[in-house]
């Protein structure tokens, strides 16, 4: 046997040579069972292993204690199958009726032949049965649900996850894992669901847990990724914006939302620096067109540009020649709008750019210029060069054109981006309020 270890290399470790760390007492038959899982579905969750010199007893090998002492009882609820020639899936669950019996064992009993052919097995659940709380007479059932794909990321999503509060409407079935079931009270301060194959069962509190991705640690990993100066710290803009610090003269901004930032330009222009450029990193949309920054702003991708690695994020560098500029005349210059406001991204009222006349960019031009001042169509329609009488005049829908997707977007667009005061005639553009002046010709 070579004690020489290497990462990538396939070692093949005798029995007799392992031993584990800290091992605890536990229940006979609680050991047997966990005992007899691994012998016939195998180890689903990786363990570590470490060469050691300095064991006692011919002992070579380490690993850590792998499991939690507390609960009762170990059932293998479920196992899910694959033929060996991929054709057929097979589910297999224990019911209520088992009496908390595992899986495998049922299988031998009345359907063998997955067990003693080659089929492979692709995710288990496993039921831990804890002990009744003070005052309850069900015992606690928490339910481990992997499949081997899941299994390598569990280490690194146990930090990124915590605890969250859902829609305790329904819930997934305590028992059986299987159902969706409504929740109602049971009339002595409890609740309960109707499973369709359980019936009625006891819903406890832990039943309802979720997880959501924590936030806070997403951030400072993101600060790590990034070489974010430590004396920097996080700003929060509002609105689901944050500010995460300067990397290198470069003010970063992490944003739940694209929308968010490309409706308020406020937002950036709170963050520049003279002589560094602004990255702003947000989720992708469903559907964009280039960049949708000018020149100044670089958008960073968040599933394109960072990957979980280690425990942390990493953060994928580009070189600029791998990502050519992309020359599109719908990228946003000013606010959501093109350089020649003949173009507005607006996710909200359309999933691609929208794109207006030449009327109405003018229109939209004109009143940009006026930085969200409220004011007079008078003072408007003259700065566009246009006869109409109102700025509105250009957005209304025709007939002939009701129902077409093109001035659906235009007349929505203008409701969404400009304020009317009927009564006193006042026109404005808020998202203008901090955007960048144009030069009216």
């Amino acid at each position: 046997m070579n004690r020489s270890h290497h990462p990538t290399a396939l070692q093949m470790i005798p029995v007799d040579q392992i031993v584990v760390l800290n091992p605890r007492d536990r229940n006979g038959r609680v050991f047997e069972e966990i005992v007899g899982n691994i012998k016939k579905i195998g180890l689903k969750k990786p363990v570590t292993v470490t060469p050691r010199d300095d064991l006692e007893d011919g002992k070579r090998f380490d690993v850590p204690e792998a499991f939690e002492d507390g609960f009762s009882m170990v059932q293998l609820k479920a196992l899910t199958f694959l033929s060996p020639d991929g054709a057929l899936k097979l589910e297999c669950t224990a019911m209520q009726s088992s009496q908390q019996r595992s899986v495998h064992e049922l299988l031998k009993e009345k359907l063998n032949g997955p067990l003693e052919g080659n089929w492979t097995v692709t995710a288990a659940q496993v039921n831990l049965y804890y002990p009744p709380e003070p005052g309850r007479t069900r015992a606690k059932v928490v339910t481990i649900e992997v499949s081997p794909r899941e299994t390598v990321a569990l280490a690194v999503l146990g930090k990124v996850v915590k605890p969250t509060v859902v829609d305790q409407s329904f819930v997934l079935c305590p028992h059986c894992q299987q159902h969706r079931a409504q929740v109602w009270g049971d009339g002595r301060g409890g609740r309960m669901c109707r499973c369709p194959d359980c019936g009625p069962v006891a819903v406890e509190v832990n039943d309802g847990a979720a997880l959501a991705l924590d936030e806070e640690w997403l951030r400072t990993k993101m600060r790590l990724a990034l070489d974010i100066e430590s004396r920097d710290g996080i700003d929060d803009l509002g609105g689901g914006v944050w500010r995460l610090g300067d990397a290198r003269r470069s003010p970063v901004v992490l944003a739940r939302d694209l929308t968010r930032v490309l409706h308020e330009p406020a937002l950036l222009n709170r963050v520049r620096v003279a002589g560094g450029d602004t990255r702003v990193i947000t989720p992708r949309p469903s559907t964009t067109r280039g960049s949708p920054f000018g020149t100044g702003v670089e958008w960073l991708v968040l599933e394109e540009r960072f990957a979980l690695y280690g425990g942390a994020i990493s953060f994928i560098a580009t070189s600029p020649s791998a990502m050519p500029a992309v020359d599109d005349p719908a990228t946003p210059v000013y606010g959501p709008f093109s350089a020649d406001f003949k173009w507005a991204t607006l996710p909200d009222i359309s999933s691609a750019p929208i794109q207006f006349t030449d009327g109405q960019a003018k229109v939209f031009e004109s009143l940009w210029s006026f930085k969200g001042e409220a004011t007079t169509a008078d003072r408007i329609m003259p700065r566009a060069g246009l006869d109409s009488a109102k700025p509105s005049d250009l957005f209304k829908i025709k007939t002939k054109d009701k129902g077409k997707p093109g001035p659906e977007a235009q007349h929505a667009a203008y409701g969404a981006l400009v304020v009317t005061q009927q009564r006193a005639g006042l026109y404005a553009m808020p998202c203008a309020a901090a955007g960048k002046e144009v030069a009216m010709t």
